[in-house]
C-alpha cells in the first residue's frame, strides 16, 4: 500500500469516533498540547491574512473553519480521506447552510479549483504526510493570487527530541501499540505512515522554487523534558513549553520544538521565470 493510501486509511479510521476534532479542544494533557499550542501559533501568525477566498488543505474535520469566518474569510477545506469530509459537513452543517463554508473530498496535488482564486492557502499538518511536495506546492502557486498568502506547518527536523525519539525507534515500534491501547489512544494507527521532517532551509528552498517569499516564522511545542521522559512529568513539560512560548523565546530554544510554522507570500512572475 503506499503512502497515500495509508494517510487515506488512517484518517478514514479517525474522523467517525471524534478523535481527531478532540485534539484541538477540550482538556490540555501531553497528546492535544502539541496541536493545541500549533493551532494558536496559526492564529497569531496569519493575523490580518485572513481575507477574501481561503483555502484550508487537509482541512480534516474543519478544525479551522471557525477561525477564518470570524475574520471574514470565505473558507473552503479539502481532504482526500472522504469520511473526514462526511464528518466535517456534520459538523459544520450550519456554515454550509449561510454559503461561508463547503468542504470537498480531493488530493492535493490536483485541487479542482480555478487559477489564482484563492488569497489564502494553509496546510497544516500536511506536507509531513508527501514524500514529494512539490506537485501540491506548484498547485498552490497555480490556486493563489498574486501577493497571496500561504502558511504551513512541519515537524522540526532540527529538534533534539525527535532525534532522541528516532533513535528510539525500534522500540518504540514494539512497545507503542500495547500503551497506546492501554491508555485508549486511536492515534497509535499514526505509527502506519511516515512522517517527513523539514528544517527552514528545507522549506526555504522548496518554496523558492516556485517563486515564494517566507515573511514570517515561529516554533511551538518545546520539549525541554525528552522522550520518553515527558511522560512522567506531562504536566511539568507543557508547563516549561508555555513559559517558553508565553515569554516570546521560541527562537532561543528552537533545537527543543517539535514544529515549524511558517508563512510565505506569492510573488508575481517577471516573464522571464517559468515554473516546470
Amino acid at each position: 500500500m503506499n503512502q497515500k493510501k495509508k494517510v487515506t486509511a488512517v484518517f478514514d479510521n479517525l474522523a467517525w469516533d471524534g478523535s481527531w476534532e478532540k485534539l484541538y479542544k477540550g482538556r490540555i494533557d501531553r497528546t492535544t498540547y502539541n496541536f493545541m499550542s500549533r493551532f494558536r501559533a496559526v492564529e497569531e501568525l496569519l493575523g490580518s491574512c485572513v481575507e477574501g477566498e481561503i483555502l484550508d488543505v487537509g482541512c480534516g474535520t474543519g478544525d479551522l473553519l471557525p477561525l477564518i469566518i470570524q475574520k471574514t474569510g470565505n473558507y473552503y477545506g479539502v481532504d482526500i480521506s472522504s469520511k473526514m469530509i462526511e464528518r466535517a459537513n456534520v459538523r459544520f452543517a450550519d456554515a454550509i447552510k449561510k454559503n461561508v463554508a463547503s468542504f470537498h473530498i480531493a488530493d492535493c496535488d490536483m485541487l479542482p479549483f480555478n487559477d489564482m482564486k484563492f488569497n489564502l492557502a494553509i496546510a497544516v499538518g500536511l506536507i509531513e504526510y508527501l514524500p514529494d511536495p512539490s506537485l501540491f506546492l506548484k498547485e498552490v502557486r497555480r490556486i493563489l493570487v498574486n501577493d497571496g498568502y500561504f502558511l504551513v506547518t512541519v515537524p522540526y527536523k532540527e529538534c533534539i527530541n525527535l532525534k532522541i525519539r528516532k533513535g528510539l525507534l525500534p522500540i518504540i515500534q514494539k512497545l507503542y501499540p500495547v500503551y497506546a491501547k492501554f491508555k485508549n489512544q486511536s492515534l497509535s494507527q499514526m505509527t502506519n505512515v511516515r512522517h517527513y521532517s523539514y528544517n527552514e532551509n528545507d522549506l526555504d528552498n522548496s518554496m523558492k522554487a516556485i517563486n515564494f517569499h517566507r515573511v514570517d516564522a515561529c516554533y511551538t511545542n518545546f520539549h525541554i523534558i525528552p522522550h520518553p521522559i515527558d511522560h512522567l512529568f506531562p504536566e511539568l513539560y507543557i508547563k516549561i513549553s508555555e513559559s517558553i512560548d508565553r515569554g516570546r523565546k521560541g527562537i532561543k530554544f528552537k533545537k527543543f520544538a517539535s514544529n515549524y510554522i511558517a508563512l510565505f507570500q506569492k510573488k508575481p512572475m517577471d516573464g522571464s521565470e517559468r515554473i516546470n
